[in-house]
């Protein structure tokens, strides 16, 4: 859903009432006013003139995340929508009796930027941090992923039946991820696994890995799947971006990121940065799960994105965080030389910061060396673990070759002999059978209806097809006329494509699916092509509904005074601004003299979206 495809699909009278409004001439050819619209500057003045409500519609829209959509009833859009699209910043797509309004894929960045700068200008010059001493942690959260893998690879993490971790096991993973702030204790080692675990999750690096063979309790567990380190050994401007991708997930933290990018490097105490992220997340709709003060919700949001190399944080003298500022772009990485030098006492002595892939490797292959960071030891139990959970093509020699050039002779010959006898542990696989009753039958069925469902053949006459395909299995069975005999024989524990019988645990840990994003129906135009434009703003609580809030009380007033109002009407040709002279008001409706028509209307007040005295 891009701008310029939007814009040549709309109608003429469509695009005629969008160039006019943003200033262009009405004949003005699709391809002028997408260039328009995506030029930054011209965005940011263009929602500049919005009304209260059309701005506060333009950031809901804009942080909604990809293929936001606003949904309404037929041709009564939401309060600023229809100021939206009349501007070309938002599309209406027909599906039954219901419009839904997108903004462009393409618009969505600019749009963010842009009112996350319009909040930024609002914060006072001499908000600071002080003398905060600042500390970054560039690609932590990509180090922790990478020690948590290792972790499971060793030895993996039970979880209950919903898919919570055990009590008892977080502390061995907040005591594996360590300390980043250099204090006495980390009060943050519970985010850090949290985030971490959930980004292995949504890079395919993690296994729920359940055993419910009969008769025995049913044990679930947390695995190491996939290639950690394909992922993990990216140049770090490109696994920032990653990370800052997956962040961005989160309506909050992408509120966040916005408004820090928005304010340049400024220094910010947290209790500033909290007052306008506040702002920001209300007028953006973005509710976070607790009401925070702002110091506790800047620190709550700033800390993910410090963790993924985005922001710094300020310490005061008592190690108290006090302020954030943007993170500095990281140089250009050189070609590193060696990580390691490989002692004869079995120990590796870093020679410089090892990168997230190479830290998997460490933390699977050997132990740290207690008090010293800089130095791991190969020991044999830890040599065998990593064997076990498969070190790489060349073992474990092979890994910990890789990072520090050629071994020394006597540990390379001790690594052979630790895990000469060690092999990956054997898998007790599942599997759904058909029983062909001959080798004939199953050599047909092989060839013929279940030529692409046989995941293997075992035996002469049996073959396993997948559990998950079972419906397809009967289904092309029967057409061949086989007679099946009802109920299914289990083989061998649960089927290999059924993760768990637990529906929360399959949500929790299986990587996330993209829906596919968008609104849905046929492209359409709800401007009215005599539809009145915006009149004055009302300085209000537009968002605020008549009759549970002040509208109602500003007509009442008005009523009493015998004045009139500008309130602004959602009806059925779409959001006006009206001058009224109100006459009678009963439970429902407001009656009164509409300026606008110059004759007696009554408007449901749960329509009228804010109200105000009318100018002298």
């Amino acid at each position: 859903m891009r701008l310029r495809e939007l814009l040549a699909g709309a109608t003429v009278e469509h695009r005629r009432a969008v160039a006019g409004a943003i200033g262009l001439a009405a004949d003005a050819p699709a391809a002028r006013i997408a260039e328009a619209l995506e030029d930054e500057e011209r965005l940011a003045s263009i929602v500049a003139g919005l009304s209260g409500v059309g701005r506060a519609a333009a950031t809901a829209g804009a942080f909604a995340g990809r293929g936001a959509v606003f949904q309404a009833p037929a041709r009564a859009g939401p309060a600023g929508v229809l100021e939206l699209e009349r501007h070309g910043l938002v599309y209406a797509f027909g599906r039954s009796w219901w419009r839904e309004y997108g903004v462009p894929d393409d618009l969505l960045a600019p749009l963010a930027r842009v009112r996350a700068a319009a909040h930024a200008a609002r914060v006072p010059e001499g908000e600071s941090g002080g003398d905060a001493r600042f500390v970054g942690a560039p690609l932590q959260l990509a180090h922790d992923a990478a020690v948590l893998s290792a972790f499971m690879a060793r030895e993996p993490v039970r979880v209950k039946a919903d898919g919570q971790i055990y009590a008892r096991t977080r502390p061995k993973l907040a005591a594996a991820v360590g300390q980043v702030l250099g204090t006495g204790s980390d009060e943050t080692a519970a985010i850090r696994v949290d985030m971490a675990l959930e980004w292995l999750r949504q890079e395919g690096l993690l296994r729920l890995r359940v055993d419910d063979l009969p008769g025995r309790e049913t044990r679930r567990e947390l695995v190491a799947a996939g290639d950690p380190a394909r992922s993990l050994a990216a140049e770090p401007a490109a696994l920032r971006e990653r990370l800052a991708t997956f962040l961005v997930r989160y309506d909050e933290l992408r509120c966040t990121l916005a408004l820090t990018r928005a304010l340049e490097g400024r220094v910010l105490s947290l209790a500033a940065l909290g007052e306008a992220l506040g702002a920001l997340l209300e007028e953006a709709q973005v509710s976070v799960p607790h009401a925070f003060e702002a110091v506790e919700l800047a620190l709550t949001c700033s800390l993910p994105l410090w963790l993924a190399g985005e922001l710094e944080l300020g310490f005061d003298d008592d190690g108290g965080l006090v302020a954030a500022r943007l993170a500095a772009p990281e140089p250009p990485a050189g070609r590193p030389g060696p990580l390691a030098v490989a002692q004869g006492n079995f120990e590796l002595v870093l020679l410089r910061p090892p990168g997230p892939a190479e830290r998997r490797v460490l933390e699977l292959c050997c132990e740290r060396a207690a008090g010293q960071e800089h130095v791991f030891q190969i020991t044999r139990a830890a040599a065998r673990a990593a064997q076990r959970a498969g070190a790489g093509p060349g073992g474990v020699a092979g890994a910990l070759a890789e990072l520090a050039g050629e071994l020394p002779q006597n540990v390379a010959r001790s690594l052979d002999d630790w895990t000469r006898d060690v092999r990956a542990p054997l898998r007790l696989r599942s599997a759904m059978l058909v029983d062909a009753g001959d080798g004939a039958s199953a050599d047909a069925l092989a060839a013929g209806p279940l030529a692409e469902l046989v995941v293997e053949r075992l035996g002469e006459r049996m073959l396993a097809v997948p559990a998950s395909r079972l419906d397809e299995v009967t289904h092309a069975l029967r057409a061949t006329g086989a007679e099946l005999e009802p109920g299914l024989e289990r083989i061998s524990g649960a089927w290999e494509e059924r993760m768990d019988a637990s529906e929360p645990a399959r949500r929790r840990w299986e990587p996330a699916v993209e829906d596919e994003p968008g609104p849905r129906g046929d492209q359409v135009s709800t401007i009215e092509p005599d539809a009145p434009q915006p009149g004055p703003e009302i300085e209000l609580d537009a968002g605020a509904g008549a009759g549970a809030g002040e509208p109602l009380v500003t007509i009442l007033e008005a009523l009493e005074r015998d004045s009139d109002l500008v309130m602004v009407y959602a009806g059925a040709r779409g959001v006006t601004h009206r001058v009224v002279t109100p006459i009678d008001v009963d439970e429902s409706r407001l009656h009164a003299y509409c300026h606008l028509r110059d004759d007696e209307r009554s408007f449901w007040l749960s329509s009228i979206l804010a109200a105000g005295a009318a100018p002298d």
